[in-house]
Parts: C-alpha cells; structure tokens; sequence
C-alpha cells in the first residue's frame, strides 16, 4: 500500500497502470514568476469548494454530487481502511494531486512544498538545476499526444549554457532514461490490435511489446523529469545516478541526438544594463523579467539624454517572467493603455494594462531571436503595435501560456493553466512566434547587429509604412 501512495508523491503523474498518459509539467511562465497567487484551503470536504481562498457552498447540481461523493468516499476510508490510516491533509494532497491530474493538462500540475519554492526562486531570477527556462510542447504522433521538454532560454554562465544548450532543444533522456511525455502502451495497444486481426506479424509485434516494456522500465514520468532539470534535489537523489547527469537531446535541423554532460548549480539571472552606442542611441539589454527588473529599467531612462537619437531594447534569449514587470516596463516606454490581452475560460477576454505616463519618448528598435518567449512576446508586441518600434532579428519562440499557481494553506500548491495571450490589437503569437521586420541571421557579428538596430531608429518610416503592425497569426 505504501508503494502505491508513494507514486503520487511528486503530483500528477504518469499512472501507467490506469492509463494516464503524461504527468504534469511546465514552466510556470516560462519557469518565471508566479503570474497569480492565491491561498486556497488544502482540504476539500463536507460539501464545500475553495474559491478565492475562501469555503463556499457549491451551486451546482455537479458540484454538489463531487461534495457528495468526496464526503462518502472520505468517511468509508475513514471507517473501514484496516491499517494505519495517513493524516487528513496527506489524503486531501492526493485529492488534489489526481484532481488536477484529471485535467489531463501536462503544464497543470500539483507542488510539493520543495518545488514550490523553486518556483518562486525562479520569479526571483534564481534558477537552481540546469539553468534553463523550459516549456512543455506537445505534437500529434499516430493518434496521440507527445509532450515534450524543451529549452526555451539558457540564462548566461549556467550550466545549460555551458554544455551548449540551445533555445529549441528537446530534452529525450534524462542519464540515459527515456523522458515519458506519453503512455508507451498506446502504440503498444494499437499494435497489439492490429496483431490479433493479423494486420502485422509477430516480429513487429514483438518489437512494439519491448519498445514499450523498455521505456516504461527505463523511463522518468515528464513532471518529474521537468521539476529534475529545474533543481529539484530530492527527485535528484532517486533519479539522477549522480551529482553531474547527462542529457540526450534533439536539435531542429540536425538527425542525430546530442549527449552533454552538466552539473546543477544556482544561475542569477543577469541584471539590466544599458551603455551608448552610435549615434546618441541607447542600448538596454533585459535577460529576464523578474520582479525588480522594472525599477532598474525605470532607473536607466532617467539617465538616457535629452537628445537621445533613440533606444535599442534588447530582448534576444529573455524568456518572459513577470505579467507586472512587463505592464510597467510598457508604460514606461510608451504610456498608458492596453499592452495585451489575455484569453481565459471560454474565450473571454481581459486586458492588461499599462498605468502610468511614459518616462521617454524617443523611437525605439527592439532586438528579438528564438529565445524570446510569452511575456517578453506581449512586450516586443506591445512595443511594436503602439509605436512603429520595428522588431530586428529572428523569429521568437511562440509561447502565450498563461500559468497560475494556487498556495495550498500546507505550504503546497499546483498550477493551472487559465489562458493564453494576444497582443493588444488581437494577435496569437502561440506556436509561431512574432516574425521580425528586419531579419538578421543568429550568425551575425554583434556589432552588425547593433549597427543594423540602429540604423532602425534612423529609417523607422521606411522600414514600415503606415499603421505598424506585428506578424503572428491574426
């Protein structure tokens, strides 16, 4: 019986015996900031739900029969279970473990109090494990979902960094086990299918019966494999077979899997910093949008002159983070109004706003590549849309998830995922990345790069004509 309680300890799980097929994962904002934070009650009961942080009736039909049912099941437990019973607040953490299981949702997922933490060390711009930002990506494989991990942004001087890694990376196998972003015996049943009606013989049988008999031995459930890559030194010591693990990992562009070799550490996210460039312009690079980083952008425009020829924002590799740094960082260069929108359940939108006046006002270049993501997207949007700002250099990564986590009063908590963004006139970004007006190939030297940005802010008319307009998916 232990055993079996024990699977559930690091929260929405792959349970293969059930049919489960992936457990839960994801960056909670791109392994940035808690986007929103709420205290909810960590038990469940007496038909009651908890909203806002508060007990309130249910008023519902279907509310009522889950308050209902949860009460029987809790007082049969209670009751007639034979051996020694666990506390109220272990069984309520298994409620809600398998209840946000049920979602069926690999970026909503339950915390134990440890990862919780990392969480929020991350919103800090603390980064433990490989350094990374990661986001769970899912594609459709003969009938079923894979999820998989992959690199958004390496943080400079991490390991992941240091080994190489790259904005795109999926991550395969964690010291050589398979990363299981889905149940191995589906292909396995739909083969078996296929074998009872002769449709295949038994070589290919045979062959997809090891092929999942392997990866479920061999395998480590997708939450778990995410929260080891983020730091999570408990799972380290039962999964990793060492303080410095390997990783395999699949490039876009390339057919043969990498291997590379890291030792987890604690990254700072680099600070914001500014320095002048040609033409009176002013150059301020944002690695991430932790909680603070606004109030040193605020400092560096106080500092930018008078007669500035312009800024060059540089957002290549910021993986996102914080909602309310991005909003402010907004107004300070553009003003009061709408930076994005926000989709959530059933399709209603919100917007996030900017409110207060704009420090500066002086054009704007905004320096993109493939590990810009989510909330540095809306900023490079929101830029984009409202002043002519053109985006200069590669295509972004493409992530609008919007991922809440809930405190539990036990010091616990799980995330959600309740919504993806647009930028303020309405475009999706989500799995297409926002297309730069100017391309400039990863290659190139920085000092062209920043030459090309400013010659931007000199000829911004005839980069884009008329009304400026952002390219993602409308």
């Amino acid at each position: 019986m232990q055993r079996r309680r024990g699977s559930f300890l690091f929260g929405a799980g792959v349970v293969l015996a059930t049919g489960v097929a992936f457990a839960g994962g994801a960056r909670l904002r791109q392994g940035s900031p808690v986007a929103r934070a709420q205290t909810l009650p960590v038990a469940l009961g007496r038909s009651q739900v908890a909203e806002n942080g508060h007990a309130v009736t249910p008023r519902t039909a279907e509310a009522q029969d889950f308050g209902g049912t949860f009460e029987t099941v809790y007082a049969l437990v209670k009751d007639q279970y034979y051996d020694i019973l666990p506390t109220d607040t272990k069984m309520a953490q298994g409620s809600v473990k398998l209840m946000v299981a049920s979602l069926e949702d690999p970026r909503s997922y339950y915390l134990e109090p440890e990862q919780r933490k990392l969480l929020e060390d991350e919103a800090k711009g603390n980064f433990h494990g490989i350094g990374a930002t990661l986001s769970i990506q899912s594609t459709k494989t003969n009938g079923y979902t894979d999820y998989k991990i992959v690199v958004v942004a390496p943080l400079p001087g991490s390991p992941a960094e240091k080994a190489g890694l790259m904005p795109g990376d999926t991550v395969t196998h964690i010291d050589g086990k398979w990363v299981l972003g889905y149940d191995p015996l589906l292909p396995f049943s739909k083969v078996a299918i296929q074998f009872q009606n002769r449709e295949v013989d038994e070589k290919v049988y045979e062959k997809a019966r090891v092929s999942a008999r392997d990866r479920i031995t061999g395998g480590i459930r997708l939450h778990a494999a995410e929260m080891l890559l983020r730091g999570d030194t408990l799972l380290a010591k039962s999964i990793a077979s060492k303080e410095k693990y390997s990783l395999t990992i699949l490039r876009k562009g390339q057919t043969t899997p990498i291997k590379v070799e890291l030792t987890p550490a604690v990254t700072a996210a680099s600070a914001v910093t500014s320095k002048a460039i040609e033409g009176k312009a002013t150059y301020i690079r944002i690695p991430y949008l932790n909680q603070g980083c606004d109030e040193e952008v605020a400092k560096i425009l106080e500092s930018v002159p008078a007669d500035s020829a312009g800024i060059v924002l540089d957002l290549r590799g910021t993986p996102g983070g914080s909602f309310e740094a991005m909003q402010r960082i907004a107004g300070l260069l553009v003003g009061r109004g709408i930076v994005a929108q926000e989709v959530g359940q059933g399709g209603k939108k919100s917007n996030l706003l900017a409110n207060e006046a704009a420090k500066i006002k002086v054009p704007l270049t905004v320096l993109v590549n493939n590990g810009t993501a989510s909330t540095a997207e809306a900023l490079a949007a929101c830029l984009s849309e409202r002043t002519g700002a053109p985006l200069v250099g590669e295509k972004t990564f493409g992530d609008a998830q919007v991922q809440g986590m809930y405190l539990l009063q036990d010091g616990s908590a799980f995330t959600l995922i309740t919504g993806k963004l647009l930028s303020g006139k309405g475009v999706a970004w989500a799995g297409v990345g926002l297309t730069p007006q100017v391309a400039v190939a990863a290659e190139t030297l920085e000092s062209e790069v920043l030459a090309r940005a400013v010659a931007t802010l000199k000829s911004r008319s005839q980069i884009i004509a008329g009304t400026p307009t952002i390219r993602g998916k409308g």
